[in-house]
C-alpha cells in the first residue's frame, strides 16, 4: 500500500491566542449572569424566604440608622405576610412602598408561621395577631423568634438586638447569643 506524505494547508488550523481568551471571556460572563438564577432555581422556597427576610432586616436596620428615623416590621400571624412601616411626622408607623424589597410580602402557602416570641417574654408565644418589631434609630432592635411550619416540617428564625440572624430546624425558645 503507497502512503502519501502529509499535507501541509495554507489555511489555519487551530485558535488564536485571542480568540481563546475572548471564549473565555465570554462564557465567564454567562457563568455570571446564569449561576445566580439557576441557584435560585435549585434553592428551596423555605430558604429563599429566610434569606429575603434576613436581608430585609439587615436593610430596615441600616435604613433606621442612616435616616435616624425609627421603623417598624410588623408579622401578620394569621394571613402569614410581614411588611415594614417607618414613623412619620405625625409619629405614626406609615408603610414602607417607595422601594420593592420594603414594600409588603405574602409568604407562600407551604410556609405557615406559628408564633413569633419576643425575648425577655419568652413564655409568652404570640400567635393569631399583628406582632410588631421596633427598629430604633441607634441601630437596636426587638430580639425575637419567629416560629414556622414548611410542609409539616417546625423550624425557627432567631434575631439578636444588633440584627443578626440564623435559622433552626425544629422548634426552638434559645436566643440568638
Amino acid at each position: 500500500m503507497r502512503t502519501f506524505p502529509p499535507r501541509i494547508s495554507s489555511g489555519r488550523g487551530g485558535f488564536t491566542f485571542v480568540e481563546v481568551m475572548v471564549a473565555l471571556a465570554i462564557l465567564t460572563l454567562m457563568t455570571l449572569f446564569v449561576l445566580p438564577a439557576f441557584q435560585n432555581l435549585l434553592q428551596g422556597q423555605r430558604e429563599r424566604e429566610i434569606g429575603r427576610l434576613a436581608s430585609v432586616i439587615r436593610l430596615v436596620r441600616h435604613e433606621a440608622i442612616l435616616t435616624r428615623t425609627p421603623y417598624r416590621l410588623t408579622f401578620n400571624l394569621d394571613e402569614g405576610s410581614y411588611a415594614v412601616g417607618k414613623r412619620n411626622e405625625a409619629g405614626e408607623f406609615a408603610a414602607v412602598a417607595d422601594v420593592r424589597a420594603l414594600a409588603p410580602h405574602q409568604l407562600p402557602d407551604e410556609l405557615r408561621l406559628q408564633d413569633v416570641m419576643l425575648y425577655g417574654n419568652v413564655n409568652n408565644r404570640l400567635t393569631n395577631q399583628e406582632v410588631p418589631i421596633a427598629f430604633d434609630p441607634s441601630g437596636f432592635m426587638d430580639p425575637f423568634l419567629l416560629h414556622f411550619q414548611d410542609g409539616g416540617e417546625d423550624w425557627t428564625f432567631r434575631v439578636s438586638f444588633m440584627g443578626r440572624s440564623d435559622a433552626l430546624e425544629g422548634y426552638s425558645d434559645e436566643p440568638l447569643r
